[in-house]
């Protein structure tokens, strides 16, 4: 129980011996472990190396042992450690796409070769697609968070986009020339929803579970809703650059729901195992708002 308890110290970067031997037992790198969080991975791969080490040099085919060894360490002490290390706070380490899939290849390794040894069937990953979960609905309070502070911007301060000709002029080409990019007229607080808005729906279709898919996109959608609620507070009764401005940020809007439906709905809706997920429902509600 001390060993194992020792492998699966945060922070333990030391040589692992048995029996006194130089026989290094666990062979991953420790660089990922602090002092205020575990690596989920690191520690599946430590208890993965645990129990594979321990049942061979000691248990054999000992079905006695076998079960004394569960009932001692794996169902009290290694599957817990590992457990605790999946569901860690995501405010204190956010896991990227490619770490969690790499977690999820390892927890799956680990639930294989317990129950092909006689361990019976873990939780693990039930305990990991809980923090798939959690670690998703923290990241779209992360984008939602993100777009009210970019809201609460000045909304006076206003920049040239690239966007298709709806209110402002378009300059007309010579002949000959290339057209430029049609741009439009907009306050910056858009353009910077706009970046947190894409950067999520990046994260949705790139995210390694359906329900996480799920959960990002709803939280561009809510980015959305959010823009408009922001927006019908605006007093431009006394401004008609304020209100011009504005009807330009709907119509800016409504151009962004429909790019994000075209260039990555479809992604989205191959993660999400949702095929149909769009946000065209938003462009009407966003015209009538300009």
């Amino acid at each position: 129980s001390p060993f194992v308890s020792r492998c699966l110290t945060a922070g333990n970067r030391d040589a692992l011996t048995s029996d006194g031997s130089a026989r290094r037992v666990l062979k991953v790198d420790a660089d990922a472990v602090t002092e205020n969080s575990v690596d989920a991975e690191l520690c599946t791969k430590r208890a993965h190396q645990v129990v594979a080490f321990l049942d061979d040099a000691l248990l054999g085919n000992d079905a006695y042992l076998r079960s004394k060894f569960h009932a001692s360490l794996v169902a009290p002490l290694i599957l817990p450690a590992v457990e605790k290390a999946l569901v860690r706070d995501p405010r204190d380490v956010a896991p990227t796409q490619k770490q969690m899939a790499a977690t999820r290849q390892a927890v799956e390794g680990l639930e294989a070769d317990l129950c092909g040894r006689g361990y019976g069937n873990a939780s693990l990953v039930k305990a990991l697609d809980h923090a798939a979960t959690t670690a998703a609905e923290a990241a779209r309070a992360r984008v939602l968070d993100e777009a009210r502070k970019a809201l609460r911007g000045d909304w006076h301060n206003a920049t040239e986009a690239e966007c298709a000709p709806l209110v402002d002029r378009v300059n007309e080409a010579e002949p000959g020339e290339a057209a430029p990019p049609p741009t439009l007229l907009v306050s910056a607080v858009v353009l910077d929803l706009a970046s947190i808005i894409d950067r999520a729906a990046d994260e949705a279709a790139s995210a390694p579970t359906a329900e996480m898919a799920s959960t990002l996109f709803s939280g561009v959608r809510l980015s959305f809703e959010l823009f408009r609620g922001f927006a019908s507070l605006q007093d431009c009764s006394r401004s008609p650059r304020l209100a011009r401005l504005l009807a330009n940020d709907c119509l800016f809007c409504a151009r962004l729901a429909a790019r994000v439906s075209v260039d990555r709905g479809p992604a989205i809706g191959r993660a999400a195992a949702q095929p149909h997920l769009s946000l065209v429902d938003q462009i009407e509600p966003l015209r009538a708002l300009a």
